[in-house]
């Protein structure tokens, strides 16, 4: 089903619609940054405050008609700071938020917004006398994102802080969500013994490297710092991320010390949640905690597919910074890249060479050996300078001293839309792993590589 990805505004027009306009508009700019609505509740939440939906819940309550999600209309766009009006002779609804306005007309497959015409995926109906509006059209035209969690059937509605993270290819970074700079290339230690970490480490942060992505799965982390503290390089200048393992959500805290302790850091830069399995509602509060504690700058997912992301959302203070997911030109997440932007949340690919076994395959493919050839670098920097040109971090790793500095070898270059889209051609679909989420904790050897 893809309830959450064509989940609809509703209200009954005959009563929500008729309510006068005026008192919306005394409260435009005072939008909320986040709405939870459930299936059959009359009660939403606003920001963490309890509000009652319409006095007349029976017609107002969220319900799932014909396989759609309808939600009051007029109660999600006044608490989005705008204003809804309705005229029974055109069966038109015009919504107001902020500097946009949209028109949608009942059985109109196109709307207008802004007073330019955009084609709709889902026309407005009225099914037991309830009008059907496009949720998530609405949403993304007022600034916000929409999340749906199938096991509570929940609605979350989300506005973005920063909608848009552009890499700067001068510093080579990205600001993310929160105002932290993150490098966009750096080196992962997947699979390395502490002893290569600690090496590996050292040549990257000798060849300008700034990102070191890294784990507690990985039982390297001693290697790393180790390796850090070899390089001799500033603190301030290195960027370091590592992950929880699920067995430690429930004591984050702790977790987060021995983390640090491992490290030799006071400070972890980026924490993610390594896989949506075991207690990550609780796993992700803690790391809001660590925050607030100054143990950590960033927090963020990993391996997190829409709906377990839209679990945190309904109760994050903190949004994602950055989703780490497996990408690479056989695998594009072209889906996944584009729910997260809503959120200003940066994809950062792991196995963005195709994966440990898989890396000379991928460089052998012909689409791959054309482009490098035509610009006189190798088939790895041709995929990497992909990652960045379509928004993805890539922490590729490697113990050869001499592949470690090629890999970060990718500004001197650019693919044109055309080798880009050749590239993208290559997609498969389909990944090498799938964390659905919500079973058992797996066990370390779900890390290694097929």
């Amino acid at each position: 089903m893809k309830k959450y990805a064509l989940a609809l505004l509703s209200a009954a027009y005959s009563l929500i619609f008729s309510l006068c306009a005026l008192a919306a508009n005394e409260e435009q700019g005072s939008g909320a940054k986040k709405i939870i609505m459930q299936i059959g509740s009359s009660v939403m939440t606003v920001d963490g405050e309890k509000r009652s939906i319409d006095s007349d819940s029976a017609q107002t309550a969220p319900s799932i008609v014909r396989d759609r999600t309808l939600l009051p209309v007029r109660a999600v766009v006044e608490a989005m700071g705008g204003s809804v009006s309705w005229s029974d002779d055109t069966q038109t609804a015009v919504l107001k938020c902020g500097d946009s306005d949209i028109s949608l007309t009942i059985g109109n497959a196109s709307a207008l917004l802004n007073n330019e015409s955009v084609v709709l995926d889902v026309e407005p109906v009225i099914i037991n006398n309830r009008t059907m509006l496009p949720i998530r059209f609405i949403a993304e035209s007022f600034g916000y994102a929409v999340g749906w969690v199938g096991r509570t059937q929940t609605v979350t509605i989300i506005k973005a802080e920063n909608a848009d993270a552009s890499f700067d290819f001068k510093s080579r970074s990205v600001a993310l969500n929160n105002g932290v700079e993150m490098p966009i290339v750096g080196i992962g230690m997947f699979t390395l013994t502490p002893e290569q970490a600690e090496n590996s480490v050292y040549h990257a942060l000798s060849y300008g490297y700034k990102l070191i992505d890294t784990a507690n799965a990985y039982n390297n982390e001693e290697g790393v710092g180790a390796g850090i503290a070899r390089a001799g390089v500033a603190r301030e200048e290195i960027f370091v991320t590592t992950k929880l393992w699920p067995t430690d959500y429930e004591d984050v805290d702790g977790a987060v010390d021995e983390t640090l302790e491992r490290l030799g850091l006071e400070y972890i830069d980026l924490l993610l949640l390594h896989q949506p399995f075991g207690d990550y509602i609780a796993g992700y509060q803690g790391m809001e905690a660590a925050v607030a504690a100054g143990k950590v700058r960033s927090i963020g997912l990993s391996n997190f597919n829409e709906e377990s992301f839209a679990e945190i959302m309904e109760v994050a203070d903190i949004t994602p910074a950055v989703l780490q997911v497996e990408s690479n030109p056989w695998f594009h997440q072209t889906e996944m890249r584009e729910y997260a932007k809503q959120y200003g949340t940066v994809i950062n690919a792991w196995f963005p060479l195709g994966g440990r076994g898989q890396t000379q395959a991928m460089f052998s493919e012909p689409t791959i050996v054309e482009i490098a050839e035509a610009h006189d670098v190798n088939p790895a920097q041709v995929v990497l300078r992909w990652h960045l040109q379509i928004g993805n971090i890539a922490i590729p790793g490697s113990t050869n001293p001499e592949h470690i500095l090629e890999n970060i070898s990718n500004f001197n270059f650019e693919l044109t839309n055309e080798e880009m889209e050749k590239i993208s051609a290559m997609d498969r679909g389909h990944g090498s792993f799938d964390f659905g989420g919500g079973g058992e904790v797996p066990n370390f050897n779900s890390f290694e590589a097929p």
